[in-house]
């Protein structure tokens, strides 16, 4: 007896559905040269807050790469220099590198169409830097705002005076300073929901001037204990910066419902 059709298709049906998937490729938008290329899936979304995506960067240079978003009327909304927002570069091989840039907007946008700019600068050994073709995305941009509240010393000489007692005796353990806080609040750009703690953080941060600014990198939150990465440059007297920042960021943070403890991790490794 001959078996039936049904019978012959099962091997054949049996080979298709175990045939593994074909891996996905990724669909890149690049620069003229193809230095840099990012996910063509970036091309008109719709950005939230913080501005969060990953850049290729194609060379055995070193390569910095600057990023700014401005909306339809011009007004520049994120704009950092590759000198003064330090992230971590991935080597995936020794031709490719990925960047992963995530950024707070601390200010709202006037319309909800907008430019995504990245600029690479080459580096040599001197010193120089040499600005490469850059590549501009075109993005939607929510014009819903969002209010932060962050606090501040009512007097910043004294704060920083009371900064540097406690830097100094390096047998203080907590930092108490006497110098009252004031509550500053800025309406920014709509923000998630889950990252309202990394947006504080990094309004406190903008608002609290140093000899070099840093930035918030990465929030998250572990039950009730807020854990924030800050990134920057390491210039003289950085660390008497950092404790009064840290502390400003601490107490501005704590202000958020459910919020009971803050940690700061180190940034990562390359």
């Amino acid at each position: 007896m001959l078996p039936s059709r049904s019978a012959l298709l099962l091997p054949i049906l049996f080979l298709l559905a175990s045939k593994p998937a074909a891996p996905q490729t990724f669909a890149a938008l690049c620069n003229g040269p193809g230095l840099l290329c990012v996910s063509s899936a970036l091309v008109r979304s719709q950005l939230s807050n913080p501005l969060d995506f990953t850049v290729i960067i194609n060379s055995t240079e070193d390569i910095a790469v600057t990023w700014e978003v401005t909306d339809s009327t011009g007004l520049v909304l994120e704009s950092n220099s590759a000198d003064n927002f330090l992230l971590p570069l991935k080597s995936v091989t020794p031709q490719r590198k990925t960047l992963h840039i995530k950024d707070y907007f601390i200010k709202p946008a006037k319309s909800d169409i907008g430019m995504l700019t990245l600029t690479p600068t080459r580096r040599d050994s001197s010193g120089g830097k040499t600005d490469l073709p850059p590549l501009k995305i075109p993005v939607r941009l929510p014009t819903a705002t969002t209010q932060l509240t962050f606090f501040l010393p009512n007097d910043g000489e004294a704060f920083r005076s009371e900064v540097s007692r406690y830097v100094d005796n390096q047998n203080q353990k907590d930092f108490s300073p006497k110098t009252p806080l004031a509550p500053h609040t800025v309406i920014v750009m709509q923000t998630n929901p889950d990252q309202l703690i990394g947006a504080t953080a990094e309004a406190a941060a903008r608002g609290y001037v140093g000899q070099g600014p840093w930035h918030l990198i990465d929030s998250r939150l572990d039950g009730d204990t807020a854990h924030l990465t800050l990134s920057g440059d390491g210039w003289a007297g950085v660390t008497y910066y950092l404790a009064g920042l840290k502390f400003l960021i601490t107490k501005s943070v704590l202000n958020i419902p459910g919020i009971k403890h803050v940690e700061f991790d180190q940034p990562p490794s390359p």
